[in-house]
């Protein structure tokens, strides 16, 4: 007999992460498109804003489906991290989770301290140099959730 929860819960979970690294694929794609085709940087920059816009709250639904996903599968699902002796499975699951939450962290960390500070900073004439080291700190904690996610997905 299928287990109908288990195949519900976990499919929400797949889905969550699919969406999530479905939109760094499509942001990272989309961005080196619209450079190259755009005539004016400071219109792909605009175009680009705006996507990020989108994206930092539709991955954070991504990211609370995938934690809570997670959560109950290991509470429901699988046998307790912390009894008993250690196994691989633990271990998988164990890094499965650290993956996770660092994909999360990070996403929070771009999403609410970095963009909105890169965005303030693209108007500045002056801020150059530090805006280009935020965005560049912005655009690598994407590739490394990008990376976390399909290792999230290969480990589960």
């Amino acid at each position: 007999m299928p287990n109908v929860p288990f195949m519900i819960l976990w499919g929400c979970y797949y889905a969550s992460l699919g969406l999530w690294i479905g939109m760094i694929a499509m942001l990272a794609t989309g961005a080196r498109v619209a450079f190259t085709v755009l005539p004016e940087k400071t219109l792909a920059g605009d175009l680009v804003g705006a996507w990020l816009a989108k994206y930092y709250p539709m991955g954070a639904a991504c990211a609370a489906v995938a934690a809570i996903g997670s959560w109950l599968r290991s509470s429901h699902y699988e046998l307790s991290l912390w009894q008993g002796p250690w196994t691989p499975q633990k271990t998988i699951a164990a890094a499965r989770y650290a993956l996770l939450a660092l994909m999360i962290l990070n996403h929070l960390y771009a999403g609410w301290r970095l963009d909105p500070e890169v965005k303030r900073l693209k108007a500045l004439p002056e801020a150059r140099e530090r805006f280009a080291a935020l965005h560049r700190r912005e655009v690598l904690l994407l590739g490394i959730n990008l990376l976390c996610g399909l290792a999230v997905i290969f480990l589960s």
